[in-house]
């Protein structure tokens, strides 16, 4: 068994090894859309959802596009740059 292949077996049952599976696989990313498909690949490798926290809860707050806050109108509204 490789070394991967080691690491996902263990993922599967500990929550902390997805977890940091997932901090390593989407380091690199620069969009919301690369962390979902690298979170997806390892949900298809056998990794339970649950184990797999969302680009938030991982801390990739650079991913979320942040709203500005009320402004007059009483609704939020994107950034510019969103």
């Amino acid at each position: 068994m490789s070394a991967w292949e080691e690491a996902l077996a263990s993922a599967r049952t500990d929550p902390a090894t997805a977890r940091q599976l997932l901090g390593l696989l989407t380091g690199g990313c620069h969009t919301l859309d690369g962390f979902e498909k690298e979170r997806a690949s390892l949900y298809e490798e056998g990794i339970p959802a649950e184990f797999l926290p969302g680009a938030r809860e991982l801390g990739r707050l650079d991913l979320i596009r942040p709203l500005f806050p009320f402004h007059g109108s009483g609704t939020a509204r994107p950034t510019a740059c969103s």
